[in-house]
């Protein structure tokens, strides 16, 4: 006998963005597998002429966002199958066709975090050998540029731009990390030593995009 097999449908979907750093998303979709085998041979039991087909139902929710560095991705699908199969029955004067239909559902369920860049600097698909070349060089190119933006303006930024002072007045290397105090003047202030306005890093990457 031959087998012959078919699948087909469509997929559709919306998405948005929630406060700028959200973004959540529907999609539903249909798909039709279908298969038949042919067999001449009728008093052959393992040439079963048989055939079937599965209509799919489709419906999925997907999310992510951003808190800080760290990136978020969930989502779920969950899919309804209408299953029918026919069989043809022949052996020593006995004929027959057998019909079964039944229904199955299936469901998916998917999570990551990743700490990111907050340049946000990522390709999307990743289908090809090269596609994650790119995207490896990308993600690094990011995280570079974002190191040298951070020493840069680490003045006017909330975070610690005199270390060394800290360092020097940990009483021991095993003692817990402390802040500079210049550090927690503009945490205290929200200004600088020179009166100028700090700001937290996420904002001023925002501003440079």
């Amino acid at each position: 006998g031959t087998l012959s097999r078919s699948l087909g449908g469509f997929l559709i979907g919306v998405d948005a963005t929630i406060e700028q750093t959200w973004r959540v998303g529907l999609a539903a979709g249909y798909t039709r597998a279908s298969f038949d085998v042919d067999s001449r041979a009728s008093f052959d039991v393992d040439s079963r002429a048989s055939s079937g087909n599965s209509d799919n139902y489709h419906v999925a929710l997907y999310g992510g966002g951003q808190l800080g560095a760290l990136g978020l991705r969930a989502g779920a699908s969950f899919s309804w199958h209408d299953i029918a199969t026919t069989r043809r029955v022949a052996f020593a004067g006995i004929g027959d066709r057998l019909k079964a239909d039944y229904g199955a559902r299936t469901t998916q369920v998917f999570g990551d975090s990743l700490k990111i860049s907050d340049l946000e600097v990522r390709p999307i698909y990743h289908r090809r050998a090269r596609r994650v070349r790119a995207h490896v060089f990308l993600c690094m190119l990011a995280y570079h540029i974002e190191w040298h933006m951070r020493a840069r303006l680490a003045p006017i930024l909330f975070q610690d731009d005199d270390k060394a002072s800290a360092e020097r007045a940990r009483a021991s290397p095993v003692a817990p990390a402390q802040r500079s105090l210049r550090a927690r003047r503009k945490a205290a202030r929200k200004r600088t030593d020179d009166g100028l306005p700090c700001r937290p890093w996420t904002s001023t990457a925002r501003s440079c995009s």
